[in-house]
């Protein structure tokens, strides 16, 4: 489990800034720019790249105690554990952030393309 949460929270670091650099390029946008980030060199905006660290850990954890009542789903247990994350983050987190903040499109798009890609990967690994 520890392995997993590591490899996953790498996973999901890469993921965060692959899928923003893409976002920027189809729809510029800088997430330090977004209205109530704090400041780079702010001692606890360290935290925020923990994050992925921390959600990958937590998978990991629910994905043991669930690993059993996942077996006999097609095509991979993990996979359906992404999508599951998919549907419990990805989705109500994006329409919170949409009906609430006026952020760039290219914001919605990274966080789209890192939800639907890189959970279902998290899940499989």
């Amino acid at each position: 489990m520890i392995l997993a949460g590591l490899l996953g929270g790498v996973l999901l670091f890469l993921a965060m800034f692959i899928f923003g650099w893409i976002a920027d390029a189809i729809e510029p946008y800088s997430v330090l720019d977004l209205p109530g980030m704090r400041s780079v060199d702010d001692p606890i905006m360290a935290f925020f790249f923990a994050y992925p660290f921390m959600l990958s850990f937590m998978a990991a954890m629910v994905y043991g105690i669930a690993r059993g009542s996942l077996q006999n789903y097609y095509p991979n247990p993990g996979l359906i554990s992404g999508m599951i994350l998919i549907l419990l983050l990805t989705f109500p987190n994006l329409f919170l952030l949409f009906t609430s903040m006026e952020y760039p499109s290219g914001f919605y798009i990274s966080q789209i393309l890192e939800g639907i890609i890189s959970f279902p990967l998290l899940g499989v690994l």
